[in-house]
């Protein structure tokens, strides 16, 4: 074999031999690495296990970390809208409501959902003449959204307040007295609202979205629905006793079922009953419930009226802080119900607007329970119809 040729297969041969020693060598350092960092994450794992299983009062309240901790969770609690929800309770119980987070079975899925605010306030009056009390028990049902530079944007198109039907929800459907006559006149009622996104830096399109609208007044009406469901049959059980004890109502209601073409006047007449309140005679209590749905969302956001010229065009915003939106929520609570119906929305500042015509509402309530009860005396026979739902029920009790 040629001489030089053996040479240069030894020379390979030692220059790989090289290499090799080389790439083992850089080996041990990769693994030396590799352990290392092993060793850093099995550390790290340890730390994270200690502080699972660390005493809270460590974690949270040694000074060293406190400081650092309250103000990762005062961003977070912020973030979340849990603030929000604890100034807004702190509003309708300042306001005379007992309000608290509520919780709520679905009637759709038949699963446990939350609600943010349940507040109530109860008025009641005894009815001239009798020994009889109404008790209207008035439920708000809201739901906080806190969006981060997130404002609502409403459009006008023209609602009248007088157009305002079946609003607020009632349990019994024929004391279901509007809101119409102690909102203010300039209150805004629109059935299009969408989302504007305060950034002075975003791309065209992007000052528009539109992620809860629905689906917070969906969830709002999905409580109202479980409690109208859960109230009426407390109801139902309440308005049954009162009949047992009602000797004149049972006797009209026999009348009417006999005779559907003879006038409550001309039973009134056969039972020598003198006044309307008479009918009324041996009930002792009637309960009526109305429910509000309501979204708030924080005061450093805003509700803006969009003023649109004769091209449809934005000229102007009206900052208005409450609104009354009009939208559809795809069921119906009872056969008397509709499928459109309305539903608040406000910032904190205009929760005082709501209190105030709520307050006004419940003021004229009684004024207005007697004067249809005057004009239209069927109403207190049609009260124990309409929500005992089950004629043969009443039927067997006459």
């Amino acid at each position: 074999m040629d001489k030089d040729l053996i040479l240069k297969i030894e020379e390979k041969a030692k220059d790989l031999e090289n290499d090799l020693a080389v790439y083992k060598d850089n080996q041990q350092k990769i693994q030396k690495q590799i352990n290392l960092l092993d060793m850093d994450v099995k550390q790290l794992k340890k730390q994270q296990d200690h502080i699972r299983t660390e005493n809270y009062k460590d974690y949270y309240l040694t000074p060293d970390k406190r400081n650092k901790i309250i103000n990762r969770l005062s961003e977070t609690l912020e973030q979340e809208g849990t603030i929000l929800e604890i100034k807004a309770l702190n509003d309708f119980k300042n306001s005379g409501y007992d309000a608290a987070e509520y919780f709520y079975v679905d009637t759709v899925t038949n699963k446990s959902r939350q609600i943010d605010i349940l507040a109530h306030k109860q008025s009641s009056f005894k009815i001239k003449e009798t020994r009889t009390k109404i008790i209207l028990n008035l439920w708000i049902v809201a739901d906080c959204k806190f969006k981060s530079q997130i404002d609502l944007l409403c459009f006008n198109f023209g609602i009248k307040q007088d157009d305002i039907l079946n609003f607020p929800k009632f349990i019994a459907s024929d004391y279901r007295f509007k809101l119409n006559d102690v909102i203010e006149p300039n209150l805004l009622i629109t059935s299009k609202i969408t989302q504007l996104v305060m950034d002075a830096n975003a791309m065209k399109g992007d000052h528009l979205r539109d992620t809860f609208i629905y689906d917070s007044c969906h969830q709002v009406y999905s409580c109202i629905k479980s409690l109208h469901y859960e109230m009426s049959q407390i109801y139902f059980n309440h308005m049954k006793t009162e009949l047992s004890r009602s000797s004149y109502i049972r006797q009209i209601i026999r009348e009417m079922n006999n005779n559907e073409f003879i006038s409550i006047e001309e039973i009134m007449e056969r039972l020598h009953l003198v006044s309307v309140y008479d009918l009324l005679s041996e009930i002792e209590t009637i309960y009526l419930d109305a429910f509000i749905p309501v979204i708030i969302i924080d005061e450093s956001r805003g509700i803006l009226e969009a003023e649109l010229d004769s091209n449809f065009k934005l000229k102007n915003l009206v900052d208005k802080e409450i609104a009354l939106y009009k939208f559809s929520k795809g069921y119906k609570l009872d056969e008397n119900d509709f499928i459109e119906d309305y539903i608040f929305f406000v910032n904190r500042n205009g929760l005082t607007k709501l209190f105030d015509y709520l307050d006004r509402y419940l003021n004229k309530f009684e004024d207005k329970f007697c004067n249809l009860l005057e004009c239209h005396p069927k109403t207190i026979i049609s009260l124990f119809e309409n929500d005992a739902r089950d004629i043969a029920v009443l039927n067997n009790q006459l």
